[in-house]
């Protein structure tokens, strides 16, 4: 069981802890989380390991119908 139904991640947060690590530690918790990658920097390597270990990606800037679409999509996926 998920503790949240979805989570939203930057990928700058600070040195020690992006938003990759932040979900790494938060998947050895709960291994079904789900999350979305908001952020601008959304083509680096970092990025990408995110995207291939299922988070959703949602380029920063965004609009508000953008994010309602990232949002509704993934808190229907099983």
């Amino acid at each position: 069981e998920r503790p949240f139904d979805l989570i939203m991640l930057d990928m700058l947060a600070n040195d020690a802890c992006d938003g990759l690590e932040t979900y790494k530690r938060i998947s050895d918790l709960c291994s079904h989380q789900k999350a979305i990658l908001v952020s601008g920097f959304t083509s680096t390597d970092r990025a990408g390991e995110m995207m291939n270990m299922g988070v959703a990606c949602l380029p920063k800037p965004y609009s508000l119908k953008d994010l309602s679409i990232v949002l509704r999509q993934e808190l229907d996926r099983k």
